[in-house]
């Protein structure tokens, strides 16, 4: 009987035992699926930080193309505006310089009439590009007030207005490179 009770005592110990080695083996296989667990949570955070992190470089991207666009819009349309004011102020200068041939032409002739009346198309002119002439157009207002002043004498002296008209078209032929 004593062996039989040591052969149990053996028995219970090792099935004690085994039973412990399993306890542990279900711990530490819990513990590796909870790191497992984690491990795929943690890859799950980190790829939808990712995920984000490209959407807003992707977001900045297409802002910074926006910008750019606009930039070079407006760029393009103030570039056209300026050619467009060039042209504007190359047709006006042309035609202010027409007027004034026309009043030399008629004060040559002594028509101070008509030189009065040509002369007003210079006036207009003057009055619609003063406004887009780049710099200084002190000199330009000087001459036409002295050509006015002295086309409204009772008798203009000839000599002298042709030399007013004559640095009028200069100063006038100066704006644009005529």
């Amino acid at each position: 009987m004593k062996r039989f009770t040591s052969v149990f005592a053996l028995g219970l110990a090792a099935t004690l035992t085994l039973g412990g080695c399993n306890a542990a083996k279900d711990v530490a296989d819990g513990a590796q699926g909870a790191v497992e667990g984690a491990a795929d949570v943690a890859g799950d955070v980190a790829g939808g930080a990712v995920d984000a992190a490209g959407d807003v470089a992707g977001a900045a991207g297409d802002a910074a193309g926006g910008a750019v666009d606009a930039v070079t819009d407006a760029a393009g349309d103030a570039a056209g505006a300026a050619g467009g004011g060039l042209v504007a102020l190359k047709d006006g200068v042309t035609g202010m310089t027409s007027s004034i041939t026309s009043t030399v032409d008629s004060v040559k002739s002594g028509d101070f009439a008509a030189a009065k009346e040509s002369f007003s198309g210079v006036e207009t002119a003057w009055g619609n590009l003063k406004g887009v002439i780049p710099g200084d157009t002190a000199g330009i207002e000087a001459k036409i007030s002295e050509v006015s002043t002295s086309l409204a004498s009772d008798a203009p002296d000839k000599d002298s207005v042709l030399s007013s008209l004559g640095g009028l078209k200069d100063l006038v032929g100066g704006l644009v490179g005529n």
